[in-house]
Formats: C-alpha cells, sequence, structure tokens
C-alpha cells in the first residue's frame, strides 16, 4: 500500500513552519486515503453500545379518557408538552404513549377543557375532561332567534362587540378581515361611498349580489354601512348557507348579515363617551414633470415637426422662477380631517332597560371638495310587563352630507387621471371659467353639484308574550 505520510518524525517542539506543514498534510492526505481504499474505512466504524438509548427512561403509559357521564372520548389529542411526541384515543377513548416520570401530558378536545397531568411512576393514567361552557354555552343570533354554537349545525360565524374595531366608520370596514369567506370592498375612494360585501363570492353577474341586512329582527334595504354608527352594534352574525338562510327565502339567497344593537342592562347606569381625531394625506404623489420642464418638452416637440414653439423665453422664465403654472397634484390633494363622537347612556333593572347614543361623524376627503358628515341618535328600550308580557321599541335616525366625485379607476376620462394629465406650465387662465373648460382639471369641481343628502329613520316595535315556559 502506497504510504501518504512523510516518513521524516516531527518534534513537537519543531519550528512553527514545520509543524504546519505536517499538520495540513496529514488531513489531506487521510482523505485521499480513505477515498481511494474503502477497508480502512471499516477500521474507524465504533458501533454505539445497546445501553446507551434516547429512550432509556421512557416508559408505555395507558389509560382511558371520559367525559363527566363516564363515556368514553375518541379523538382526544395527547401530547408530550413541549415537543412533537403525541398520540390519539382510539374508539373506545384508551391510548398507549411513551414518556419519561416527569414529563407533563396535555389532553385537549374540541368542546372540553385541556387538561395536564405530571406522569409519575404509574404506568396507566385515566383522564376524565370536563366541557367547555365558555363555547358550549355560547349563544349566536340566527333567523328563528338564538342558538348555542354546541347545537347550531349550520355555516355561520358571530362577532361580539369586542371582536370589532371600535374605530372603524362603517359597518363593512367592521367586517373586513374578520370573518371567513366574506369580501368587502369599496366602489371608489370617496369618503361615504357605498361600500359591497360578498358572501361566498357573486352569486350572479346580472342581479344584486349583496346580502339582506337585519337589524334587532327587522330586514332593511341594503347599503346601511354609514347609517349605523359601529359603537351601537353588539354583535354580528353573517349566516353563509342555504340551511342557515331558509326564513328568509329568496331574499337570503345571497347570505344575511344579522346586526344586534345594544340595550340596557340589569346593571347601574353608565354614561359612556367614545371620540377621536385624525388626520388623511396622500403619501406618495406622483412624480411628474414641473411647467418648467413641460414647457421644454413641448417646445422640442413644437421644433421637430417644424411648428412655432408655443413657449416663448420669457414664459420659460417665469416658469422656471415658478411665477406662472401649477401643481395640479397640489391643488387637488390635501391633508383631510377625521373626526368621530360619541356619547351613549345605558342602565335599567330586571323590568326595565334603555340604551341610547348620539354620535357625529365628520370626514373630508384628501381630495379637495369631497367629504361625509353624519349626525345620528338611537333609543333602544326594552320592558317586562310580567314573567310572560315583554315590549320593546327601537328607534332610530339619521342625517348625512356626501360630496361625491368620480373616483372609480375604470373611469377613462376620470377625475384623478385628469390630473395627472392637466399641463401644469398651463393656469388655464384664458378667461374661460373652470366649469367650461374641459381640460381644467377642477372643472369636475365647479361644472356639477355632487352633494348628496340622505335622511334615514326607522322604529321598530314588538310584543313579545311566553305561553309556555320555553317556548320562546
Amino acid at each position: 500500500m502506497m504510504k501518504y505520510f512523510p516518513k521524516k518524525r516531527v518534534s513537537p517542539k519543531a519550528s512553527t513552519p514545520e509543524r504546519r506543514l505536517v499538520l495540513h498534510a496529514v488531513p489531506v492526505f487521510l482523505s485521499v486515503a480513505l477515498l481511494m481504499q474503502a477497508a480502512p474505512v471499516k477500521a474507524f466504524y465504533q458501533p454505539v453500545p445497546a445501553a446507551i438509548t434516547v429512550n432509556a427512561q421512557q416508559m408505555p403509559i395507558t389509560g382511558t379518557v371520559t367525559d363527566n357521564d363516564n363515556t368514553t372520548l375518541p379523538g382526544v389529542n395527547i401530547i408530550i408538552k413541549g415537543t412533537n411526541t403525541g398520540t390519539v384515543t382510539n374508539q373506545d377513548g384508551t391510548y398507549q404513549i411513551n414518556a419519561e416520570p416527569g414529563a407533563t401530558l396535555v389532553f385537549s378536545m374540541v368542546g372540553f377543557a385541556t387538561k395536564e397531568f405530571v406522569v409519575g411512576n404509574q404506568q396507566q393514567i385515566n383522564i376524565k375532561l370536563l366541557a367547555s361552557e365558555n363555547q358550549l354555552n355560547e349563544v349566536m343570533v340566527v333567523g328563528y332567534g338564538s342558538k348555542n354554537k354546541s347545537t347550531f349545525t349550520g355555516s355561520a360565524v358571530t362577532l361580539n362587540a369586542e371582536d370589532l374595531n371600535e374605530s372603524s366608520l362603517s359597518v363593512a370596514n367592521l367586517l373586513q378581515g374578520r370573518a371567513a369567506g366574506v369580501q368587502v370592498t369599496q366602489n371608489n375612494g370617496t369618503p361615504g361611498a357605498a361600500l359591497s360585501i360578498r358572501i361566498r363570492g357573486t352569486n350572479s353577474l346580472n342581479a344584486n349580489s349583496e346580502p339582506l341586512y337585519v337589524i334587532d329582527g327587522f330586514p332593511v334595504s341594503d347599503q346601511v354601512g354609514f347609517s349605523l354608527n359601529p359603537d351601537d352594534i353588539a354583535s354580528i352574525t353573517i349566516l353563509k348557507d342555504a340551511a342557515s338562510t331558509a326564513i328568509y327565502g329568496a331574499r337570503g339567497a345571497n347570505g344575511v348579515v344579522i346586526i344586534t344593537t345594544k340595550s340596557g342592562a340589569n346593571r347601574k347606569s353608565n354614561l359612556s363617551v367614545h371620540s377621536y381625531v385624525g388626520i388623511q394625506h396622500v403619501v406618495n404623489q406622483f412624480d411628474l414633470m414641473n411647467g418648467y420642464q413641460n414647457a421644454l418638452r413641448i417646445n422640442s416637440i413644437a421644433e421637430q415637426q417644424g411648428n412655432t414653439i408655443p413657449y416663448s423665453a420669457g414664459r420659460l422664465d417665469s416658469l422656471q422662477q415658478g411665477i406662472i403654472g401649477a401643481d395640479w397634484q397640489d391643488e387637488v390633494f390635501r391633508t383631510a380631517r377625521v373626526q368621530n363622537h360619541n356619547i351613549s347612556f345605558a342602565g335599567g333593572n330586571n323590568k326595565t332597560n334603555i340604551f341610547s347614543s348620539f354620535d357625529y361623524l365628520d370626514q373630508q376627503g384628501v381630495v379637495v371638495h369631497s367629504g361625509y358628515t353624519r349626525i345620528g341618535g338611537r333609543v333602544n328600550l326594552n320592558h317586562a310587563v310580567n314573567d310572560k308580557l315583554k315590549m320593546s321599541a327601537r328607534v332610530f335616525g339619521n342625517y348625512g352630507t356626501q360630496n361625491d366625485l368620480p373616483l372609480a379607476p375604470s373611469t377613462i376620462n376620470g377625475f384623478l387621471k385628469q390630473v395627472l394629465k392637466a399641463n401644469p406650465a398651463s393656469t388655464f387662465d384664458s378667461g374661460v371659467t373652470p366649469d367650461r373648460d374641459a381640460r381644467n382639471p377642477l372643472h369636475f369641481l365647479e361644472a356639477v353639484d355632487r352633494e348628496n343628502t340622505t335622511y334615514r329613520t326607522q322604529a321598530y316595535y314588538s310584543l313579545q308574550y311566553e305561553l309556555l315556559k320555553g317556548l320562546v
């Protein structure tokens, strides 16, 4: 066999270069020898003794998982806390897992409270899981009344007041990203513009795809997004499938949004004030040529075509100094103010309770002359005449003003596109008023009065009489 190591013996006290040469040569030659001959590789193999194993301390643990009625529970997840090791109970509710003394077993199942157990020296551990009251007894409002989540078999999602965004300006904004299968879009960027809600996609290309809105048990028209104060909402339930919306017939074909407003309670009277103020502005504007640069471009094009240049030297000098010209983005965009103020009162006793609120919303648009203002109020009253007869009243009204603009992105000659295409070297000061000069982007603001005013008032009254206990 060829020898790869040098015959010269080097002392540990040898000079530094000589020691470095040997230390570098040994790994190189050793690796070459291992690659050329397979036999030396076997000489370095040392089997691990059987006594040295990772799971030497583990022992098999068996047991049965039951509920309060001693009924076995199949499908219970059992994992060793802090690891990925786990198992599931079989159809008889029994399980088997290997764990070390001192390890913690975690037993979990939907509808039951999670339980942990520390392993000792015992090899059989029987566990009893308790039903989770928070999940089983949570009440959700559906078409036929109220149901417990444990007994409801339809497809629905419920959002309570604590799950909603208290700073939202509309009902549709409350649902954004909150419910699976619910898509919320806004038709344009104008404050107060209509918001569209799609439950499980668009159902028709020609017909209306908006869901049915039911407020406190009474169906109402669509587009309630900005007319309802979000602070008045106690819960929102979205019914998705045909079985859940069957009571509403064809009106519920696109899904149903059930809104329950707040009411007083058997507690001490409470006065709440919710107020906030903010600003909105355009973060990044388009980087466009200024008036002087655009004038040079137009002159260059005219010279190439053999025409007279439209901008003289004196006018170019005025554009360069900023005496004339216009930055149309600065003329159109602004820093907008948003403010929302709400005051509410709730209270009552076991027979009569009341909830009332008053709100004011003022949202300016980032585009001049656009905005939305809303003033509204609500009174909810519940009264129990006796143990069987109950009565309730809901009175609601608001007044809204919206300055609408043609901001739809699909518009070929839309307002914002006119702003971006407008010549910054021209101030459109030829004597023609803006409402008659189509080249002036501000003519959209001056030509037509786009102020829309809406007033909505609704009142609901109901009597409830319970013939038999538990019937209602």
